[in-house]
């Protein structure tokens, strides 16, 4: 776990992959805050290592491809990778309170707010879990229509078929599910960290994907 310093939004904001998808979204409302801020306490806050931006100078850092099954999902301790077991999954996602409800935005899909909720206090696993099920989600008739534009075609189906390459034995499986909101990333699979938005709450967060 970190400190608050280490997990403020950068100054520079998270680049959108094209200027035609930052657009597309543009032109879709934003999504509203939760009605009732959480504040940051008063006390030491931090984020679990697990969920933030990898840096060259940790030993340790997550490795999460959005597009695989959630049980590849790896730590890496001193550039060993391990599997991740069940205190991992179950370890708090935040230090100095009980975290219940987080909305987690990416810039790059901003069409897309992804919310956490437990009554019990949210854990890595359940960010981790959530932010697979939104971004596995398969695109309707209206937002193919909407975000697969001409000049944007070859990188998504591009995409699209990496991710039926990385499917061994269920490639024909994963064609059949079509388009997914990943695909819109054009390549961009990895989870690239969360960041806090704003020291005046510590509920909604910010998330980039990778490369």
């Amino acid at each position: 776990i970190c400190p608050l310093k280490g997990i403020l939004k950068s100054s520079q904001p998270t680049p959108v992959d094209t200027a035609a998808l930052r657009e597309l979204d543009r032109l879709s409302p934003s999504p509203s805050p939760p009605s009732s801020p959480i504040p940051l306490p008063l006390q030491d806050f931090g984020l679990h290592w697990q969920l933030l931006p990898p840096q060259p100078s940790h030993h340790k850092h997550l490795r999460f491809d959005v597009a695989l099954p959630l049980n590849e999902v790896r730590k890496y301790v001193n550039r060993v990778p391990l599997a991740l077991g069940t205190l991992d999954w179950d370890k708090p996602v935040v230090r100095g309170l009980q975290l219940k409800r987080m909305t987690i935005r990416c810039p790059q899909l901003s069409r897309w707010d992804i919310l956490v909720e437990n009554p019990k206090g949210i854990t890595c696993g359940d960010v981790l879990e959530e932010i697979h099920d939104a971004f596995n989600t398969p695109l309707t008739d209206a937002e193919r229509k909407r975000y697969v534009t001409s000049q944007q075609r070859e990188r998504i189906e591009e995409a699209f078929a990496q991710r039926c390459k990385d499917a061994p034995g269920l490639d024909e499986w994963v064609r059949q599910q079509g388009l997914k909101r990943i695909d819109l990333l054009q390549g961009k699979r990895i989870f690239g960290g969360l960041r806090l938005v704003t020291t005046e709450r510590c509920d909604i967060w910010e998330m980039s994907m990778v490369s």
